[in-house]
């Protein structure tokens, strides 16, 4: 495992000199600097990649300004000197919360935890993550080459032309396609979903319970939709996103 970069936002000279000296006990751990300027913290965290973020909370007015400063927080550790301090502090984000005057058996337990978590995710999660957006890629790119989808209709699977398909309608429990040949099929899926598998620049949604094909639009007419003969309400929230508004 790489390094974990850490800084140190402290107000509180001792309580610097304690947490330097706690940190230098992890080999695995990193502290960049320490800091009791705001600018100076906020320039630092956009420019270099920081884990660990320990928040001195003495000044609760200085640390409440800076987190609203961060647009990606790190693990923000905050030091506090009262228990009290501690439920709104996760509230508000943090990760955890550690008394100023922590020993350094306290220190090592919540950076063990800390360690642990980013060896889990880097170790499985990221892997995972990868080969997802991998197999994203390569559906989503042989889906951009194919200009048909297979459904499931009465026990068969069954090859349609993108281009046949007038529109699809939500009946409940399945999706009812209507096709220029006057053929129906059902299929077992989610209005969503099925969306998903048809090409942005062909399909749009009508409303909650309809897809439709662009091909097949008749006109526009007040808050209705014509497509081949039938009429359907046009939901406003998807209106926004048609290109239909250019037409």
């Amino acid at each position: 495992m790489a390094k974990l970069n850490c800084i140190l936002f402290v107000q509180d000279t001792h309580v610097e000199d304690v947490f330097v000296n706690y940190i230098n006990h992890f080999y695995s751990v990193h502290l960049l600097d320490t800091y009791s300027s705001i600018i100076e913290m906020i320039e630092k965290l956009q420019k270099q990649r920081v884990d660990v973020l320990f928040m001195d909370m003495s000044r609760r007015d200085v640390s409440d300004k800076l987190l609203r400063m961060i647009d990606k927080p790190p693990f923000i550790i905050g030091l506090v000197d009262n228990p009290a301090e501690v439920p709104p502090l996760l509230e508000m984000g943090f990760f955890d919360c550690l008394d100023s005057h922590a020993d350094l058996e306290s220190f090592c337990r919540l950076m063990s935890k800390i360690i642990r978590i980013v060896n889990h995710y880097s170790q499985e999660e990221k892997p995972k993550v990868s080969e997802a957006q991998e197999s994203y890629k390569v559906d989503k790119h042989y889906q951009s080459l194919r200009n048909f989808v297979f459904i499931k209709h009465k026990r068969t699977t069954i090859k349609v032309n993108f281009d046949d398909i007038m529109y699809v309608k939500n009946t409940g429990n399945v999706l009812r396609l209507e096709c220029t040949d006057g053929k129906v099929y059902y299929h077992t899926s989610t209005l969503k979903d099925f969306l998903d598998k048809l090409p942005p620049e062909l399909f749009f949604r009508v409303n909650q319970s309809i897809i439709a094909n662009y091909n097949f639009i008749d006109k526009l007419e007040g808050k209705f939709v014509y497509i081949s003969g039938f009429r359907f309400k046009l939901s406003r929230i998807y209106a926004s996103a048609m290109k239909l508004l250019s037409l």
